[in-house]
């Protein structure tokens, strides 16, 4: 683990991303995804800042990223401050982490950027 995290570090230095591979199962994986689906799908979150427009083709229109939803969802309260994802992050950065946001773009086939 310590070489590849290494070479996770060094790729992070130098083109600014690094890939956490197997930091989650494909359960885990799914235990935080299938949630959002399921709220986004709804469009049932006054809180949420971004409106679904399912008569639109453009699938951002359809699917539009979902803000803060750590206020009023624990299951993204509970992925913001997942353990794993901030020893990642502090061994990359060499700082401690203050979480302040959470913000889930969608991107299905398709869709641009």
């Amino acid at each position: 683990m310590e070489a590849v995290f290494n070479n996770e570090a060094d790729r992070f230095e130098a083109n600014g991303y690094a890939m956490a591979r197997d930091l989650f199962s494909r359960e885990g994986v799914d235990f935080y995804n299938d949630p959002f689906v399921q709220l986004r799908e709804a469009d049932s979150n006054a809180e949420d800042l971004s409106v679904v427009d399912s008569d639109d083709d453009d699938p951002l229109k359809v699917f539009p990223r979902m803000i803060q939803m750590h206020r009023w969802h624990q299951v993204s309260l509970d992925w913001m401050i997942d353990p794993r994802l901030a020893f990642w992050l502090e061994e990359l950065t060499g700082r401690p982490l203050y979480a302040v946001q959470t913000m889930l773009y969608f991107k299905p086939a398709g869709s641009r950027g």
